[in-house]
């Protein structure tokens, strides 16, 4: 677990693929509202180290293995059981749109006009939706220099705009920030469009 959070943030961090993520279907993903991913990882670790006792272990160790296990599983299982979450307000339709770029070709310069038309294209049946949801960096360019992209790909459609609705669309995209000190760097930051304009 402490390799996974190390990994998660060392040098820009990479937090994906932990073990923790493997669990969604199984009783320890009732550990992860409570503890978060890296949490279930440590779970998973725990039951891992439990069992590879009871074949190696002496018989005291046995012993504490299987209540290591038992204790481990069956409250995750029991916290699975708990509705952490309730729905509040009226319900809002989402749309996840999907261009599935290859990556080996995603950021070639003879791409990046492919790419947009597609998300373009893609986006634009969905427009009525309350919230259109893009893959994390789906274009190949940072945000400042696709200001005139993002505005027309989330203008309301006509029949949108006589019912007073709209949509906002959220992207993961590259930007830059200034740091305080006046340098420069690269971040990931989410962006909310909607038809009136980017909350960030």
């Amino acid at each position: 677990m402490l390799v996974e959070w190390f990994r998660g943030w060392f040098l820009s961090g990479f937090p994906w693929l932990a073990l923790g993520y493997t669990q969604l279907d199984t009783p320890l993903a009732g550990w992860a509202p409570l503890a978060g991913v890296y949490g279930t990882s440590l779970a998973v670790a725990l039951v891992s180290g439990a069992l590879a006792t009871l074949l190696l272990g002496s018989r005291r160790e046995r012993w504490l293995a299987v209540a290591v296990t038992a204790a481990t599983v069956l409250a995750g299982a029991g916290l699975s059981r708990v509705e952490w979450t309730e729905a509040r307000g009226t319900r809002v339709p989402v749309a996840l749109v999907q261009g599935a770029v290859p990556q080996s070709i995603k950021w070639e310069p003879g791409q990046r006009e492919r790419t947009l038309s597609l998300y373009a294209e893609l986006t634009a049946p969905h427009l009525g939706a309350g919230i259109v949801v893009w893959p994390e960096a789906a274009l190949p360019a940072l945000e400042q220099d696709l200001r005139d992209y993002l505005g027309p790909c989330t203008a309301r459609p006509a029949r949108a705009q006589r019912r007073g609705d709209g949509t906002a669309a959220a992207r993961c995209l590259d930007r830059r920030l200034l740091q305080r000190h006046g340098g420069l760097r690269r971040d990931r930051a989410v962006v909310l469009q909607a038809p009136a304009g980017a909350l960030r």
